[in-house]
């Protein structure tokens, strides 16, 4: 699928680098790339939404100072409504937290 944004994961300790890419996908999915070893991005996870993205974020949203994620969706491409989606990291993968409808015409959850 082709992306439809990019978000930039930052690295934890606050370096120039950055630990990896998000792309939100049209298919309603979202595709973490992390870099790995010679600085090549490798796919990490490929994570099923509730909906079709519109933008996303990327932030320590519960506190346990690993990186989460939100998602803003809508229930379809041309949808006027949708949810903001909450993946919450544990372990080594991203699980699915709290998702809340959203008020008509959203466009971005950062």
């Amino acid at each position: 699928p082709r992306p439809s944004g990019v978000v930039t994961i930052p690295s934890k300790d606050g370096g120039d680098d950055d630990l990896g890419v998000l792309l939100a996908a049209a298919d309603g999915s979202f595709l973490a790339r992390v870099r790995g070893e010679g600085g090549v991005f490798q796919e990490k996870e490929r994570v099923a939404l509730g909906g079709y993205p519109v933008d996303a974020a990327v932030g320590d949203v519960d506190g346990d100072g690993e990186l989460d994620v939100v998602v803003l969706t809508r229930t379809r491409p041309d949808a006027s409504t949708g949810h903001v989606e909450v993946y919450v990291t544990r372990g080594a993968r991203w699980v699915e937290g709290p998702r809340v409808a959203t008020g008509p015409a959203p466009q971005r959850v950062a």
